[in-house]
């Protein structure tokens, strides 16, 4: 990945944001999402080079997409490393919004152990999401078990893949 001084190099213009930023009415980037539960982590062992030194990536500049719908939230990820539920927990929260529509995204949830997956599987199943599209780093087995659990409103999301709501 690219450091920022060379993405500024190019034209980059970055802007850094730690806090919740509304991009516009309805729709907020989270800013870092806080960790709030005890059964998620960032789903694997990542290093960032610092100074030329390797250190653990605990990802806390994790981010998220909230859209605020009239019928709930539709929340869109990357990959989750802060946690698929602490991310759903962190939206209800800032926007003060309870019921989640959708989420669209990864979950990082390939390396998941078995206690992680039910627990994640027994809170999404208590939020009565209405479509849950799960992505590229959530994996093959953790998917099927989603989808095994909660039926046909689980889907592998997909590239190109378009969601009207």
């Amino acid at each position: 990945m690219p450091r920022p001084e060379e993405l500024e190099k190019y034209g980059a213009n970055l802007l850094y944001n730690d806090g919740p930023i509304e991009l516009m009415p309805g729709v907020i980037l989270s800013g870092s999402i806080p960790r709030n539960n005890d059964f998620e982590d960032t789903g694997g062992n990542f290093g960032v080079e610092i100074e030329g030194k390797m250190h653990t990536d605990n990802f806390d500049d994790d981010q998220a997409l909230f859209i605020m719908h009239p019928d709930g939230l539709i929340i869109i990820s990357g990959c989750a490393h802060a946690g698929m539920i602490n991310t759903i927990e962190y939206a209800r929260k800032i926007t003060g919004v309870d019921k989640v529509k959708a989420w669209i995204g990864g979950t990082h949830l390939v390396n998941a152990s078995q206690d992680r997956m039910r627990k994640t599987i027994d809170r999404l199943r208590s939020y009565d999401i209405e479509t849950i599209a799960v992505t590229h780093c959530t994996g093959f087995f953790a998917a099927a078990q989603i989808y095994g659990e909660l039926g046909t409103r689980v889907s592998k999301g997909e590239s190109g893949m378009g969601y009207t709501f």
